[in-house]
């Protein structure tokens, strides 16, 4: 609901921990934390001064909480030498608990490899690919793509280069 008027905003929750109130003309900012990710909040400032004074409530502002993706970091080495290196890492970085799937297609779309990571917690993690496909025959050179799946979905995608 919109916090336009006493009546809404009396209604509305407190949010504590405010920061000291700066010098006039500089800068306040104020971070709220565990908001449920893509619900919708409204935002209203009113001031209090030190004898318990209320000014009028400010123009209601809305904004979305969003969640935090989770990524591949680093795939190392890039571009990978098998014969030379003998494993890449592929590193990534989940934002949440999550059931993890890593893929590596070839760059006409095949699925060269997959990896069910299982229930991985918050975090780094981290696996490695001996260059090898899912019948554990080396792959040719060429370009790779790495795919991140979380819960099923795809959360992120990298491209690395095999080089034989």
């Amino acid at each position: 609901q919109e916090i336009n008027n006493y009546a809404t905003w009396s209604g509305a929750n407190d949010v504590t921990g405010e920061p000291t109130p700066k010098d006039a003309g500089e800068k306040e900012t104020f971070t709220i934390s565990n908001l449920n990710p893509g619900k919708r909040y409204y935002f209203a400032i009113r001031a209090v001064d030190d004898m318990g004074n209320k000014s009028i409530v400010s123009s209601s502002a809305a904004a979305f909480s969003v969640r935090k993706k989770s990524k591949l970091n680093k795939i190392y080495p890039n571009p990978f030498y098998p014969a030379k290196d003998h494993t890449a890492t592929i590193s990534y970085n989940l934002n949440r608990e999550a059931n993890v799937i890593i893929e590596i297609y070839n760059i006409t779309g095949e699925l060269v490899r997959k990896w069910n990571e299982g229930f991985r917690s918050e975090g780094e993690h981290q696996t490695t690919w001996e260059g090898k496909n899912r019948g554990e025959r080396q792959v040719s050179s060429g370009i790779y793509i790495v795919l991140l799946r979380e819960n099923g979905v795809a959360a992120d995608r990298k491209k690395m280069a095999v080089i034989r």
